[in-house]
């Protein structure tokens, strides 16, 4: 496998450590060393939800030696919900996702809450007093959660929201008893999931995951408008050249032929994704417009 830039490359995480972000960042860096002897340099970055990491991966020189591990919210979501951030959807140059996460809604393991409707109901009852985190501008988890407050016939408006840096800070606050709920990825929550820390009441999708197989799905449950999968993947500044976003996806596709990075990714509670620029452009298209329209119609768009 060739070096996708020029001696050493910086992969700019545009969240704190621990997250899922950061998790599959490095093992992609692993997997890169493994392959191709290529020293990649992970730089957590934290600040805005994902801005700073995307305002200085587009500055950066378009050799290919700095790379970004974007994420859901970041890239499509947060855009979506605030057109004033000065990026847009398709501001960096797309290489391929390298993973899929689904979301779970989570409450602390001592919650008197078993399921998701009793959730709902509770939130129902006393919205205002329901506490919720958010990521930055927005982030995944704020779209996702409101449309399935809508399709329960709750005004997501009506909650109180408090915004972290990041997935694993969200995640604290409902541990700490600052928030009631959340909704985050599968792959950020393994353990606290299996030390009963925190209890899962439903996944994103229509269909459960393995890390989490007793869990229900949002579709079983009767909530089809739960149904954001969130993913990490690749991007490069734009004006990348051609032949280094080619390079780039021959090291990805490499990597994800490598059942040390599979099961690495796997054992988060991720899926491995194939990368493929195009059809990564093409979906964060259709996410970003999904995202658009619901932000707009539920008044969250600032």
């Amino acid at each position: 496998m060739s070096d996708p830039g020029s001696g050493r490359v910086e992969l700019i995480v545009p969240f704190p450590p621990a997250g899922v972000s950061d998790r599959v960042a490095r093992c992609l860096a692993d997997a890169l060393a493994r392959h191709g002897s290529i020293e990649v340099d992970v730089r957590n970055l934290a600040g805005g939800g994902g801005t700073a990491g995307m305002l200085a991966l587009l500055a950066a020189a378009p050799d290919g030696a700095t790379a970004m591990m974007a994420a859901t919210g970041q890239v499509t979501q947060n855009p979506a919900i605030d057109p004033a951030l000065p990026y847009r959807w398709d501001s960096a140059r797309p290489v391929g996702r390298l993973s899929r996460s689904a979301l779970a809604v989570v409450v602390r393991g001592d919650s008197p809450i078993t399921d998701l409707e009793a959730l709902l109901a509770r939130i129902r009852a006393a919205p205002e007093s329901s506490r919720i985190g958010t990521s930055g501008n927005g982030g995944a988890s704020l779209l996702a959660v409101a449309r399935l407050l809508h399709s329960a016939g709750i005004d997501p408006c009506r909650l109180q929201r408090t915004p972290y840096p990041g997935g694993v800070a969200i995640l604290d606050a409902v541990l700490e008893g600052r928030s009631d709920f959340a909704a985050q990825y599968v792959a950020e929550m393994g353990e606290w999931l299996a030390g009963g820390e925190l209890r899962a009441l439903a996944v994103s999708g229509s269909s459960r995951v393995d890390a989490l197989a007793q869990v229900p799905s949002a579709l079983e449950c009767g909530h089809p408008a739960f149904d954001l999968v969130g993913w990490t993947g690749v991007m490069l500044p734009p004006r990348t050249d051609p032949d280094v976003v080619a390079r780039w996806v021959g090291a990805l596709r490499a990597v994800r032929a490598d059942p040390a990075f599979v099961a690495a990714v796997t054992a988060l509670g991720a899926e491995v994704d194939e990368p493929h620029p195009e059809r990564f452009r093409e979906a964060l298209a259709r996410e970003y417009a999904v995202a658009r329209d619901t932000a707009v119609r539920l008044g969250l768009a600032r």
